[in-house]
């Protein structure tokens, strides 16, 4: 670290020169300027100081290490794995190659405690919780490897933590496949503006692998027949809450999600009736029923609650990389597509405010949704680029046979 503490440190730029230099011919060694925000003409500030020897109170302890974090997190940049490189390139032979994937973990599960290292290699499901009890000095940095030519690395990420860094968005990581990611977590302050009781950063090393190929959506022809259903009877539908997939027993809470004649219905619960294989007739909205069930006849679908929805795909490892966002040429029927369209945080797994599901192409080739909005009648089918592009979080493919 660069800082000067004190006029009568009179060779502290020297020094400062010596350390650079040596951080810059080590490896692991990171070399930081942290005068920004804790000096004044290359001195610390006297009110942080005492005796340019020490701060001169825990605040002032706690302003450096804040800032400290905030550099050593800016410091933290991912990489792209370049064969060409002498030191990191693999052996010629595949069998070498092969050697780095032996150690593969199936699953891993911990609590990343304060002033702790977790380092695995390859993992196919890992789980890294954290204490709900913040110690103000905490630090901990996990190391893992994600899959290649196999079904996707499963990571579950706590849910008091914030991450940003290589393949985060929204204060979530989804990793790619053969991926190194190193990932250091610190106890969150004012200045990392987040909710969170945790921050983090997170840096990836991508070397160059892929998971095994999953082009196609066994029940996407299934899905979209499902959809049409709704879409057929749209004028029965208005959006609003609650729905009736709020209730565990929806027939006998009919005359709260049917109001004025019209069945409430938004953009979670339509998707979620589409996942689990039902169509209108097989819901609650177009037969009595005081259970929900998904259908049996489709292997492909799942349960799972509205909140729920965008997180399972995260964890699973569902969400496509190189989405093509401008012609979506390569979306297909199917997918489901998530957004936070406001950017505000609205205490739901990524702020996530709307969903919606690919519904084909149409006779010009562009893309198509299908999805629940506020207009009348509110089951819309529309062009995908009609949506704003720039608020996307990820768009999800279930990868089920």
């Amino acid at each position: 670290m660069k800082i000067r503490l004190a006029t009568e440190n009179d060779n502290i730029d020297l020094f400062n020169a010596q350390m650079q230099n040596f951080a810059n011919t080590e490896e692991n060694i990171i070399y930081l300027d942290i005068n920004e925000g804790l000096t004044s003409n290359g001195m610390v500030d006297s009110n942080y100081s005492s005796g340019g020897y020490r701060f001169d109170s825990k605040e002032n302890s706690q302003r450096y290490y804040n800032i400290v974090k905030k550099h050593i997190l800016k410091k933290a940049i991912g990489g792209i794995y370049n064969p060409n490189t002498p030191e990191t390139k693999p052996q010629d032979n595949p069998e070498d190659e092969d050697k780095q994937y032996e150690n593969v973990i199936n699953n891993v599960s911990i609590v990343m405690y304060h002033n702790n290292t977790y380092k695995y290699d390859v993992v196919k499901n890992i789980t890294f919780l954290l204490p709900s009890a913040v110690k103000e000095n905490y630090w901990s940095k996990l190391k893992f490897h994600t899959n290649k030519n196999s079904e996707p690395t499963k990571v579950t990420q706590s849910k008091i933590l914030y991450l940003e860094g290589t393949d985060c968005k929204a204060g979530q990581l989804i990793p790619n496949a053969d991926t190194e990611y190193n990932i250091t977590v610190m106890a969150s302050t004012k200045d990392d503006k987040v909710t969170e009781k945790y921050y983090g950063v997170v840096s990836g090393i991508a070397k160059g692998g892929s998971y095994k190929d999953f082009s196609d959506f066994v029940g996407k022809s299934d899905i979209v027949k499902l959809a049409k259903t709704y879409y057929d009877n749209k004028e029965k539908f208005k959006y609003n809450a609650p729905t009736a997939l709020n209730y565990s027993n929806p027939q006998a809470n009919i005359s709260k999600w049917k109001v004025d004649g019209l069945f409430n219905i938004d953009g979670s619960t339509f998707v979620k009736l589409l996942c689990m294989g039902l169509s209108y007739d097989k819901s609650p909205y177009g037969k009595t029923t005081s259970k929900l069930k998904k259908d049996p006849n489709y292997a492909w679908a799942f349960t799972r609650t509205a909140a729920e929805q965008a997180q399972y795909c995260v964890t699973q490892g569902w969400v496509m990389g190189g989405i093509d966002v401008t012609n979506w040429s390569n979306v297909e029927a199917g997918d489901l597509l998530f957004w936070d369209r406001d950017g505000q945080e609205n205490g739901r797994y990524m702020s996530i405010s709307h969903v919606a599901m690919v519904y084909g192409f149409d006779e010009e080739g562009d893309a198509l949704s299908i999805e629940v909005t506020n207009k009348t009648p509110c089951i819309v089918i529309k062009k995908i680029k009609q949506n704003t592009d720039d608020k996307l979080l990820f768009v999800a493919r279930i990868r089920k046979e």
